[in-house]
C-alpha cells in the first residue's frame, strides 16, 4: 500500500517530531538518572570520599604548605567542592556567581577540584610550581591566594560525577545540595538557603 504524495511530507515531519521528543526524553531521563547514582555513590561513601588525599595543584588559604589534602582535615563546618575544568567557561561561570554568595559567608570555603585530561596535564601544571599556567578562571594573581585546588580527577572517575561543573554543597557529616551545569544564578538558589544556616 503507498502513501498519497499529499501525506508524505505531514508524514514525515510527524516521524522526525516522534523522534525528537524520544530523544529529549530519554536524554533527560539518562541525565537524572546520572545524577542520581552520583548522589547515592557520594552518600554512601562519604567518609572515603572526605578521607581521600588528593595531591594539591595550587596553595591556597585551605591548603597552605600542604602537599595534599582531604576534606575531612579542613577546621570548618561546611564546604563547596566544584568540580571543574580548565576549558569550561561554564565553570568560571560558576565561580564567579559562588564568589558572589560567599562573600560574606567566610565560614564555606570552596575548593577547586580539577579534572585533568591527561597524566601529562598533572605533570606539567606540577611542574609550574604555582599550579596550572592556563587559568581559565582569573588572570588575578590573588587568585592563588584565595583558592585551593587540588587534581579532582580520581574523585570525578571513581564517584561518576555527571558533568562539568559540578558543584557539592557538604557538611562534615553528609552531602547537602549537589548541582551540575550552570545556566543562570536562579539554578543556585537552593544555596542561598543553606548558607545562610552557615553565617
Amino acid at each position: 500500500m503507498r502513501l498519497d504524495t499529499k501525506y508524505f511530507v505531514p508524514f514525515v515531519i510527524g516521524i522526525a517530531t516522534i523522534g525528537m521528543l524520544a530523544i529529549v526524553w530519554s536524554s533527560f531521563r539518562f541525565n537524572s538518572k546520572q545524577l542520581q547514582t552520583f548522589n547515592s555513590e557520594l552518600s554512601t561513601q562519604f567518609e572515603a570520599y572526605t578521607n581521600q588525599a588528593l595531591p594539591v595543584l595550587q596553595q591556597g588559604i585551605w591548603a597552605e604548605g600542604r602537599d595534599s589534602l582531604r576534606f575531612s582535615e579542613l577546621d570548618t563546618e561546611a564546604l563547596m567542592v566544584l568540580f571543574s575544568a580548565r576549558w569550561s567557561e561554564k565553570s568560571s561561570d560558576l565561580l564567579a556567581e559562588l564568589e558572589s554568595k560567599t562573600i560574606e559567608s567566610k565560614r564555606v570555603p570552596i575548593i577547586i577540584a580539577l579534572v585533568l585530561d591527561t597524566k601529562e596535564g598533572l605533570d606539567s601544571e606540577s611542574a609550574t610550581g604555582m599550579g596550572f599556567s592556563e587559568n581559565t578562571y582569573t588572570e588575578d594573581m590573588t587568585f592563588a591566594s584565595k583558592y585551593t585546588i587540588v587534581d579532582g580527577s580520581q574523585l570525578y572517575n571513581r564517584y561518576q560525577v555527571p558533568g562539568i561543573p559540578t558543584l557539592v554543597f557538604q557538611d562534615s557529616l553528609q552531602i547537602l545540595w549537589t548541582h551540575v551545569g550552570f545556566r543562570s544564578a536562579d539554578q543556585l538558589s537552593p544555596l542561598d538557603v543553606l548558607l545562610e544556616e552557615f553565617r
